[in-house]
């Protein structure tokens, strides 16, 4: 602001000033000078009477515009065992339009914590003015208010199978042991398995015999971060149990009285 002195009596002037150009429009401190133009005054000041020389020496700062940035989502993902959280790409908002060397450096997220949940809050961090032009600009925050869920990290289990079987009265079919596939590599100590169980429809002879599983589980710390598929087996066979016969020896009569026949038994 500017207090001109000088007037006679009680008249006054009004003055607007207008600086000279700058010798460049980037950040930094320059000196100018000022010129004014005046004009009447509402108490009887006449501007023609009066003259205003131009300030000089007058210092000028141009400060860095503050920008946004705009666009930035947090995606949901599987359990991975890490708080790494992917973002969408940011855009800038306020750049002025001729200013084309401003780019925006993405940055990275994480969640956190690291286990299965919703609406988890991600931590923004490493967003970035680069560019020849950047030098003119400041990022006025890292994006915030960002959240994502973590879902269960889908397991499954190999080398289970099943061998066709002789009928002995229960649906129970044998299976081998399972093992897990899928487990986060730092956690495979601490993931267990639980065998399962197979069982036919019914416990008849038949050929080509589904069997349904169930009964495999995880267990261990963490297993809340996991989700299990109960395998699947090929259909097999029941077969016919064989019988095999055997004769109960009898006493024979002495010769010309009736022969008795031998009686015959069946054993399993």
């Amino acid at each position: 602001s500017i207090v001109a002195g000088g007037f006679v009596g009680t008249e006054t002037v009004t003055a607007t000033g207008s600086a000279v150009a700058l010798t460049s429009a980037n950040v930094g401190t320059y000196t100018t000078s000022v010129n004014y133009t005046l004009a009447d005054g509402s108490n009887g000041g006449l501007m023609g009477n009066y003259s205003l020389a131009a300030s000089t020496g007058v210092q000028a700062i141009v400060t860095p515009k503050g920008l946004t940035i705009t666009g930035v989502v947090a995606s949901n993902r599987d359990y991975d065992g890490t708080t790494i959280a992917g973002l969408t790409t940011g855009a800038l908002d306020g750049v002025i339009p001729a200013d084309t060397m401003v780019v925006l450096t993405q940055g990275t997220g994480a969640f956190t914590i690291k286990d299965v949940g919703t609406g988890i809050t991600v931590t923004a961090s490493g967003f970035a003015l680069t560019g020849t032009g950047s030098g003119n600009y400041t990022l006025t925050a890292q994006p915030s208010g960002l959240t994502a869920n973590i879902t269960q990290k889908a397991v499954t289990i190999t080398g289970v199978t099943t061998s066709n079987r002789v009928y002995d009265g229960t649906t129970v079919a044998v299976l081998t042991t399972g093992t897990l596939q899928g487990v986060i590599s730092s956690e495979t100590a601490v993931i267990s398995l639980t065998q399962g169980m197979g069982v036919f429809a019914d416990k008849n002879v038949g050929t080509n015999k589904a069997v349904t599983i169930s009964g495999f589980a995880l267990g261990g710390t963490g297993i809340s971060n996991y989700s299990l598929t109960q395998p699947t087996v090929a259909n097999v066979n029941i077969t016919a149990r064989a019988l095999t016969i055997t004769a109960n020896n009898q006493t024979i009569a002495h010769p010309g009285s009736l022969a008795v026949a031998p009686s015959l038994g069946t054993t399993a």
